[in-house]
């Protein structure tokens, strides 16, 4: 995707008619990241404290291009309902900006919107899995605070524990869910209605892809990489985790049963 001239920062824009429509106020925000799905281009806001914060508005932009603006969830679009206290309690939010390099919108009152401790809201599916680069700023405004939020890129296609991240704790769901069958599993990873060993590849690979990412994302900050691209993403896996022998198999196979049968 060719690169695309610099998005305006309509955060300054976003404080400046704030300003102007309340006067001065305050505001903070505590949260602790962005998280991008790289497996199907999920954006996610997350709280990561246990503490209601507060946000009036925020700015997501791409240099290169890589938003997809049809698979925006916007706050104005679908959280804005009256007295619901997700993200916005009764205050009107305004789209201002809706292109491939930029995302933004905001409240015309301060200190309106609520994300609750540890609440994790989906703005949708708009990065471009196929040629979007890893070149998301975000940055949240609340009052008259305009604050960047990191961006994580993590393959959370094999996340079966529901955490947002790949890990033991979603192998150890594989095992104890292995072999069910007509039931809906969070370890059945490629949707087939059988957790067995293909959903173990998901994981296995979802784990590999996202040390790739985690050594892109800190070369990048050490200014050593810009602007990976999609493909990237998606090579080879580079962790060496064995495919699950038949002992291990049959080994999963008898935990299974033996839990049926205690619960029966």
């Amino acid at each position: 995707m060719a690169p695309g001239p610099k998005p305006p920062r309509l955060v300054q824009a976003i404080a400046i008619l704030t300003a102007a429509l309340l006067g001065s106020a305050v505001g903070s925000t505590a949260l602790s990241e962005v998280i991008v799905d790289t497996a199907t281009g999920n954006v996610l806001l997350r709280n990561g404290s246990s503490f209601d914060v507060m946000i009036d508005g925020y700015s997501l932009d791409s240099t290169s291009g890589s938003l997809l603006p049809g698979g925006w969830t916007s706050v104005a679009d679908t959280y804005d309902v009256s007295g619901d206290m997700s993200v916005d309690d009764s205050a009107e939010w305004f789209e201002l900006s809706n292109s491939a390099f930029s995302l933004a919108e905001a409240s015309t009152t301060q200190l309106s919107g609520l994300l609750s401790g540890f609440q994790v809201v989906s703005l949708g599916s708009i990065w471009d899995t196929v040629s979007g680069e890893m070149d998301l700023e975000m940055t949240i405004l609340a009052g008259e605070l305009a604050t960047p939020l990191g961006v994580e890129y993590r393959h959370l296609a094999g996340d079966y524990e529901g955490d947002y991240d790949v890990d033991m704790d979603d192998f150890d769901i594989w095992v104890a869910d292995f072999g069910y069958t007509n039931f809906s599993s969070p370890a059945d990873g490629n949707g087939d209605g059988v957790v067995d060993a293909a959903d173990f590849t998901v994981w296995r690979d979802s784990l590999a892809i996202n040390e790739q990412l985690a050594l892109s994302q800190a070369a990048s900050s050490e200014e050593a990489l810009f602007g990976m691209p999609a493909a990237y993403l998606h090579a080879s896996p580079a962790i060496n985790v064995p495919e699950p022998s038949a002992v291990s198999l049959l080994a999963a196979s008898s935990l299974a049963a033996l839990r049926r049968r205690r619960r029966n």
